[in-house]
C-alpha cells in the first residue's frame, strides 16, 4: 500500500493558527496552573519535613533556593521567571493577553514540568 499526499492531506486536517484565540487566558492559567501543580508536587517529594504552609509558588521555590542541595538553579531562576513575567500578571482582574504571550509561555512551562519531572523522587 502506498501513501500518496492527497490521501494524507484529507486524513490529517490543515494546521490552522498554533492556539486558539478565544483560549488565550485559559491557556495562560492552564499553564500556569500545570506548572505550579508540578512544582508543588517535586517540592514534597523533595522536602520530607519543614515544609512551608502554605505551599504558594514563591515560598517553595525560596525554601528549595535555601536547602543544602538546592535543584539546579536555571531550573529555579526559570520558575522564578514564569511566576513573575506570566503567573503573577494572569492573577490581575483586568489582566489581558495576546496570542503570542501564550505562545511565549507554552513552551517555557513545557521545559519546566520536563525538568521537575526529571528531579521528583518518590
Amino acid at each position: 500500500m502506498t501513501i500518496s499526499p492527497s490521501s494524507l492531506a484529507t486524513t490529517f486536517p490543515k494546521p490552522q493558527s498554533a492556539l486558539p484565540l478565544s483560549g488565550q487566558p485559559r491557556l495562560l492559567f492552564t499553564s500556569c496552573g500545570a506548572t505550579e501543580g508540578s512544582l508543588r508536587e517535586m517540592y514534597c517529594g523533595l522536602v520530607k519535613r519543614g515544609r512551608v504552609d502554605p505551599l504558594l509558588w514563591y515560598s517553595m521555590v525560596d525554601h528549595l533556593r535555601k536547602r543544602s542541595k538546592p535543584p539546579p538553579r536555571p531550573l529555579l531562576d526559570q520558575l522564578d521567571g514564569i511566576r513573575h513575567n506570566f503567573r503573577n500578571p494572569t492573577q490581575h482582574p483586568d489582566a489581558v493577553s495576546d496570542i503570542q504571550e501564550a505562545q511565549d509561555l507554552w513552551p517555557l512551562t513545557v521545559d519546566a514540568i520536563t525538568r521537575m519531572a526529571r528531579l521528583r523522587k518518590d
